[in-house]
């Protein structure tokens, strides 16, 4: 029988490996600044295409250029999201699925709260840069 201490750690480790890999997407599709997914990786993924290699661009993305609020925004959006996904088990039923029923709990709630950090944290970093562009939101109140 696998114990929940087990089931805990592997939603952990499932929610930090989706975290990671929904992080630049989710910057791409926030301030639009041409970050993607890894796939065509090593030559064409993550930030490959972002507008903070083009010297030429106006404003460059929030993230990128402020390496302080990159950092504290992912960092804290993971952080928030792993320690949501491990929070204390809590079985409501008996049986068959129910350690695959709190796992797949513990992770929808891991991400919910990952992508709101994300989404405020990202708010945060284009409002206070004055960057012209987050998700539809083309001019700031």
């Amino acid at each position: 029988m696998v114990e929940w201490r087990t089931v805990r750690y592997q939603t952990g480790g499932l929610m930090l490996l989706a975290s990671l890999l929904l992080i630049t997407p989710l910057c791409g599709l926030m301030f639009d600044c041409g970050c993607t997914w890894p796939w065509p990786w090593p030559w064409e993924g993550l930030d490959s295409h972002c507008n903070i290699h083009d010297s030429t661009a106006l404003q460059q993305c929030p993230w990128c250029v402020s390496l302080l609020a990159g950092v504290v925004s992912v960092s804290l959006a993971v952080l928030c999201g792993v320690l949501l996904s491990m929070s204390v088990p809590e079985a409501s039923i008996d049986g068959r699925y129910a350690l695959a029923l709190d796992a797949a709990k513990k992770i929808s709630l891991g991400l919910l709260g990952f992508v709101f950090v994300v989404l405020f944290t990202g708010y945060l970093s284009a409002y206070f840069q004055a960057y012209p562009y987050f998700i539809l939101l083309q001019t700031w109140p």
